[in-house]
């Protein structure tokens, strides 16, 4: 059998040599059909589909709680944390963290640094251990302890030339001197996959941030700050599960505990209940992939379109040299080469045209990957995609790879080894191939123009919708808006220094020509970072 298949091997290489102008067009059809799905594929996979780099991820699942709105996937208070991390029954640990944005100066330099603070178990939770240095420890995150700082190994290349002398040394975020302590190790970005996650801080250190993720408020009898308020919402909760236990347990534990809260807290935890999902079905947020996968499922399925197009195309190109074939097929079925024997080396033929295809069209993703690395959207936060062939994708290019290779291949076989053996031996072409008639050929290109023809319409739909959505009304006036945005603290300024700066900003641009008004706000509409804040008037709650 490995003798045969060698053979086959053989045979088609030298065909595809003997016929160079065939192979070369071939090859790039496939290889663009091939790279364009595996480069896609590679980002859909780091941002929906690949696990978090850190022990046993499977165990690993995230706790939610409802917001007054009815969200039920929102953020939870540092009080409640601790009391769901100390009473539950069914987790080895609980971790804390949350997105944060923070003024970060460097030498002479200043600018937004993104990253996370983190409870001091985060990276014993998660297995992560450092490539340099330590990691954060329980007794980092105390009250009153030094204030230390984990860098990702990104921070550590980009901003500190990879010094293997970087622990020890400080960095300044807003004004605050902090000890950097470890390097995390390549690879981990924190919890979010598309986020360019810089350091992590300890979450004791919170009030000197500003938490980027979901927060919202309400009335707290005691406390002063993010962490002894109970109605200040920000915090994202992953536990993991003790060896054995399950989602459903989890869920019938939380559930009790927050019915306890809500007895004993009924101000703030009254109707507040938990959701517990698996950290793989989460990645980014719930309502995020609910919004993500259709529109991923829907590209995915389009580049799927333009494969099955290439597959098409390469079909009709062997058809058509099948019939250039007539006779060599009709002498080797009249020496005794059976059906099934010569369906098996022109499907062999067409294999290897797919495997050169997908040689070069993984060439092709490497690149397109380079160039999606290098794109930044209009958004003020960095973001980075860790995207790689890793074996995963390479899986994904193999499965295109044999698809494409019996797609292209099955039918130009079964056609081309159905002849008729006496006109083959004639070398007369006029039926050999059903050139009279509706043909195979035919029904190829037909359908080739059918799917580009759905491709088009989807296409113009997409940019008829984007054109739409560009002129949709949002409440308010858009044209002549212009912003602006500050942190004075990264110049050191004071809250009394920043409110006189900012009193005679808006006073000298409201006297500016053109200049029909000006304001301040503190969030804007359709901004990343958004919050949730409920207004009482006595006597009326």
């Amino acid at each position: 059998m490995l003798d045969a298949l060698a053979k086959d091997i053989g045979f088609a290489a030298r065909w595809l040599r003997r016929c160079p102008g065939f192979t070369l067009a071939a090859t790039a059809s496939l290889a663009i059909g091939i790279g364009f799905n595996t480069a896609f594929f590679s980002i859909v996979d780091a941002i929906l589909f690949r696990p978090l780099p850190v022990e046993s991820p499977q165990r690993l699942v995230d706790i939610f709680t409802n917001s007054a709105d009815g969200d039920r996937y929102s953020t939870s208070s540092y009080p409640d944390f601790l009391d769901l991390r100390s009473q539950n029954v069914v987790f080895e640990d609980m971790l804390g963290f949350s997105p944060m944005i923070a003024a970060l100066t460097v030498a002479d330099r200043q600018r937004m640094a993104l990253g996370e603070v983190v409870t001091g178990n985060y990276f014993r939770m998660l297995g992560v251990g450092a490539a340099l240095g330590r990691t954060l420890l329980p007794e980092d995150d105390t009250p009153g302890a030094e204030r230390v700082v984990m860098i990702s190994d990104r921070y550590w290349q980009r901003e500190l030339g990879s010094d293997p002398q970087a622990v020890g040394r400080t960095i300044r975020l807003r004004g605050q001197l902090y000890t950097i302590v470890g390097v995390a190790r390549r690879g981990f970005a924190g919890m979010f996959p598309i986020l360019s996650t810089e350091m992590w801080l300890p979450l004791v250190h919170v009030g000197e941030v500003e938490p980027a993720g979901i927060q919202e408020s309400v009335p707290s009898p005691t406390g002063t700050n993010r962490l002894d308020r109970r109605g200040d919402r920000w915090i994202f909760i992953k536990g993991r599960l003790k060896p054995g236990a399950t989602l459903e347990q989890a869920r019938a534990n939380l559930d009790m505990l927050m019915r306890q809260l809500a007895a004993v807290h009924p101000q703030t935890n009254k109707d507040r209940i938990a959701s517990v999902l698996s950290t793989s079905a989460v990645r980014i947020h719930p309502e995020a992939s609910a919004i993500l996968t259709p529109i991923a499922s829907g590209m995915m399925a389009a580049f799927g379109l333009v494969l099955l197009v290439v597959c098409a195309n390469v079909a009709s190109m062997l058809l058509a040299r099948a019939s250039a074939r007539q006779r060599e097929i009709g002498i080797r079925l009249a020496l005794g080469a059976s059906r099934s024997r010569l369906v098996r080396q022109l499907l062999t033929e067409s294999c290897l045209l797919a495997i050169l295809g997908a040689a070069a069209g993984v060439l092709l993703a490497l690149w397109l990957i380079r160039i999606a690395t290098t794109v930044q959207p209009p958004i003020p936060l960095p973001l980075s995609l860790d995207l790689r062939l890793d074996f995963r994708v390479l899986l994904f290019a193999l499965a295109l790879t044999t698809l494409a290779g019996f797609a292209a291949g099955l039918a130009p076989a079964l056609r081309a080894s159905r002849t008729d053996i006496l006109h083959d031996l004639r070398g007369e072409t006029g039926t050999a191939f059903g050139t009279r008639g509706w043909t195979l050929r035919d029904g190829l290109v037909a359908g080739q123009i059918g799917v580009t023809l759905v491709l088009l319409v989807a296409a113009g739909l997409l940019m008829r919708s984007l054109m739409a959505a560009q002129k949709a009304n949002i409440g308010f006036r858009v044209q002549g808006l212009a912003m602006l945005s500050a942190d004075l603290e990264m110049l050191r300024y004071d809250s009394e220094r920043s409110r006189r700066f900012w009193e005679q900003a808006v006073a000298r641009v409201r006297a500016l020509p053109g200049v029909e008004s000006a304001a301040l706000a503190g969030r804007l509409p359709f901004s990343i970072n958004f919050s949730s804040e409920n207004f009482y008037i006595p006597g009326y709650h």
